[in-house]
């Protein structure tokens, strides 16, 4: 492999544009979660519903549903807070409260 010094100046540019490209992959790809409180969701069969429709969100990566707290955490690519409600307030369950996680 040759060393920097023996690589031409458009192999240099090449090289550099490739790094400022792969970097800039990863800046416009940012996973967010959110934790939203539900009113009444109370059994499997409620979760269920929530999960099929968040599951549809663009971004959309995992979730996790607790029954036992009546609550919902989503995580995904660019998800946005009202993307989240909305999709929750689909169900016949709606949001009392959501919160974004650091």
């Amino acid at each position: 492999m040759p060393s920097l010094r023996e690589l031409r100046p458009l192999e240099m540019k090449s090289i550099l544009i490739l790094g400022i490209f792969l970097f800039s992959l990863n800046s416009y790809s940012k996973d967010v979660s959110f934790t939203a409180k539900l009113k009444d969701m109370t059994c499997p069969m409620c979760a269920s519903a929530v999960e099929k429709e968040v599951k549809k969100i663009e971004g959309f990566d995992k979730i996790s549903v607790s029954i036992s707290e009546g609550s919902v955490t989503v995580t995904g690519d660019n998800l946005s807070k009202d993307s989240v409600k909305e999709a929750i307030n689909k169900t016949r369950f709606k949001v009392i409260k959501i919160k974004q996680n650091f």
